[in-house]
């Protein structure tokens, strides 16, 4: 199987006491014999 995945991330808010939010974006592809191709994407977001 052939795998590709790739995201990019950014601070999208931060708060007094030092936490912040972090939003992340990305999008894979599979490949594997006997199998169609699959592409997508995803989203995520951490706080901390």
């Amino acid at each position: 199987m052939s795998r590709l995945d790739l995201e990019v991330g950014a601070k999208l808010a931060e708060f007094a006491n030092g936490g912040e939010v972090r939003g992340y974006g990305g999008i894979y592809y599979y490949d594997a014999s006997g199998s169609p191709n699959t592409v997508g994407g995803k989203l995520r977001v951490e706080v901390g």
